[in-house]
This record gives structure tokens, C-alpha cells and sequence, in this order.
């Protein structure tokens, strides 16, 4: 099967649902209540330890999801739309750019519920919107780079075995 750049490009908006259901999975795994006891202090050592990096990794974003859920949402769907008859180059400095985006749109969503007052939630964004532009805005840029950095990886171990063509090697070869 092969994938062009363009299509993985725009498919790779959708890794950080993906990471969010896996994290959440690992969670339910690392549990440390569920983790079973084993003689080797080693073992505990790094057991505990992984446990400790998930746990703290999974709250951070997962309960951030409240916070970049639905500004992520509105910039996939912008992005996806955009992108059509775009070239490569074009989705890729977008791309780039996408995580300072985000870095806007999670105080500007902040402020919209906390002034709309849509929901039960809408006081909570608006007493906590100073902690969503101190904590959204680098987390969003680093959470961001780091999506980018993977989708680089994938890009690069995918192109090198020949699953993803640019676009005039695919259409030519699809002919």
C-alpha cells in the first residue's frame, strides 16, 4: 500500500487522539495498584518508575484535553480543509506553525466559555484562565514539537521503505 505525502501529512493531525487513547490505555495498565509485586528490586525500581512517568504524563494530558480537546478539534478540521490542493510545502510550514495556533486558540476558547457561560464548566476557564495561558501556551508548544518531532520519525522510517511516494512518483506510477 502506498501513501502520498500529502494524505500522511494531513493523517498525522490525528496522532494526538491517537496518543490520548493509548496514554489513557497505558494508564488503566501502569496502574500502580495493579502492578504485581516481584522479588527483583530492579524490577520494582523500573516498574515503579515507568508507572510514575505515565501516571504523571497521562494527567497532564488528559485532564489538559479539557483545555486543547476542542481548539485542536477547530484547528484539524481548519487544517484538513486548508490542505486541500495545497502543496507539500505549504501543509509543512502550516504544519509547523500549528502548534503556536493552538498556543492561541486554548486561552481564546478559555475565554469565549467563561464569557458565553455555555456550561457549568464556564466559571472554571474563566477563574483559570491566567493557569491556561501559563500552563496551555508551553505545553501546547511543547506537546506540539514533540507530535511534529514523531511525525517526522514516522515520515522518514515510512518514505525510506518506499510507503509513502511523492505525489508525481505515486501518479506516475499508478498509470
Amino acid at each position: 500500500m502506498k501513501i502520498s505525502s500529502i494524505n500522511f501529512l494531513r493523517s498525522s493531525l490525528l496522532i494526538p487522539y491517537i496518543f490520548a487513547v493509548l496514554l489513557y490505555g497505558l494508564s488503566l495498565v501502569f496502574d500502580s495498584s495493579t502492578i504485581p509485586e516481584s522479588n527483583s528490586s530492579v524490577t520494582q525500581i523500573v516498574t515503579g518508575t515507568v508507572s510514575v512517568i505515565v501516571e504523571l504524563t497521562s494527567v497532564i494530558y488528559l485532564f489538559g484535553a479539557m483545555y486543547w480537546l476542542i481548539p485542536y478539534t477547530v484547528l484539524v478540521i481548519f487544517l484538513w480543509i486548508w490542505s486541500r490542493k495545497k502543496s507539500i510545502n505549504q501543509i509543512y510550514k502550516l504544519l509547523i506553525l500549528s502548534p503556536f495556533i493552538l498556543a492561541v486558540l486554548i486561552p481564546t476558547y478559555s475565554i469565549i466559555l467563561s464569557f458565553l457561560k455555555l456550561n457549568k464548566f464556564s466559571q472554571f476557564y474563566s477563574d483559570t484562565f491566567v493557569g491556561s495561558i501559563i500552563c496551555g501556551i508551553p505545553l501546547s508548544l511543547l506537546f506540539g514539537y514533540v507530535f511534529i518531532s514523531i511525525t517526522s520519525w514516522i515520515y522518514g522510517s515510512l518514505k525510506s521503505r518506499n510507503i509513502i511516494m511523492d505525489e508525481e512518483i505515486a501518479i506516475s506510477s499508478n498509470e
